[in-house]
């Protein structure tokens, strides 16, 4: 992990999910955890979807971000930040779902 910088990265802020969020478009009643947007990422909670059920989950309460690290031929590893969690969590999946993607400037 440590010869991959994208990797480091999630690793740093696994801990400050609540510093990405954004402080509004949370669903109220479950936004335990507010979001304080202190970097302008403003992360909005957009959900996800599987490719094999074609349903969106997660509008309101989860903000899952593709990287652009890929895990084989078909994976690649995200980001999720949960509404009821100051933490972001890092995993990989398969690439055919669906995930929000944010360009991001050196």
């Amino acid at each position: 992990m440590r010869d991959n910088p994208e990797q480091a990265f999630f690793v740093v802020r696994v801990f400050q999910g609540c510093e990405l969020k954004s402080k509004s478009g949370w669903n109220v009643y479950m936004s335990y955890y507010g979001g304080s947007d202190v970097h302008g990422f403003s992360a909005l909670p957009g959900g996800y979807m599987y490719a094999w059920e074609r349903a969106f989950y997660g509008l309101g309460e989860t903000a899952q971000f593709w990287s652009s690290s890929e895990n084989g031929s078909t994976g690649a590893m995200y980001a999720v930040i949960r509404y009821n969690s100051d933490n972001m969590q890092i995993g990989m999946d398969g690439r055919d779902n669906y995930m929000s993607v944010r360009c991001l400037q050196n």
